[in-house]
Parts: structure tokens; C-alpha cells; sequence
């Protein structure tokens, strides 16, 4: 039997399954602009949502009050480092002293920029 008595034709077929192709690649691409479109805002986030994710004054007073409280050690470790920190660069010479405000200003226009 070929393809005339059963009533397929080639070329038909052939288009079939390149119309299903693109189909699916039009959905695919349709697919992944929402996709993209959905990481680029939060419109699709209502208020009320946000308002749960964010802290008003008083959860933050209290929020920094715990981590203060919970990380007292690492804090004053801090400080004595820096105080220490401090009393060398006063006893140091300079040239040194002045290195360190050279990086010093350094720093602060990178953090400025």
C-alpha cells in the first residue's frame, strides 16, 4: 500500500509535526517571558505580603536588643580588637600612620562610590 491509497500524503505529515514543533516552541517561549517577567517585580506580591517580611521600629528595637544580648561576646571581642588596633597605630611610626590613612581614605571613596 503506499501513500496515495491510504491517504497520507507526505508533505501533509511533514508539516503536521513541523506545526507541533513550533507550537510547543512558541508555548516554551511564552513560557519563559512570564518567567522572566515574574523575577523582575514584586507586582505580583499584595501588600499585606510584603508587610509580613518587613519589620516596623519596634520589631527591629527588639530584633537588635536579642542579637546584641545572644552575641555579647563577639561584640566586646570586637571592640577590645579595635581599641587594640587603635593603640598601635597610636605607638607606630609615620609612615605607617600615614599608610593607614592613605588606605583609610581609600576605602571610604570605594565604599562612597
Amino acid at each position: 500500500m503506499n501513500q496515495r491509497e491510504n491517504g497520507s500524503n507526505s508533505a501533509t505529515g511533514d508539516q503536521t509535526e513541523v506545526d507541533g514543533v513550533s507550537d510547543k516552541f512558541q508555548k516554551s517561549k511564552d513560557t519563559s517571558s512570564i518567567t522572566d517577567d515574574e523575577s523582575d517585580g514584586l507586582s505580583d506580591i499584595d501588600d499585606v505580603e510584603v508587610d509580613g517580611y518587613l519589620n516596623n521600629d519596634e520589631e527591629t528595637r527588639y530584633k537588635t536588643i536579642i542579637w546584641e544580648e545572644m552575641n555579647r561576646e563577639q561584640a566586646a571581642a570586637a571592640v577590645a580588637k579595635m581599641e587594640a588596633s587603635q593603640v598601635e597605630l597610636e605607638n607606630c611610626s609615620d609612615e605607617l600612620r600615614a599608610a593607614h590613612e592613605l588606605a583609610s581614605a581609600a576605602v571610604a571613596k570605594s565604599r562612597k562610590e
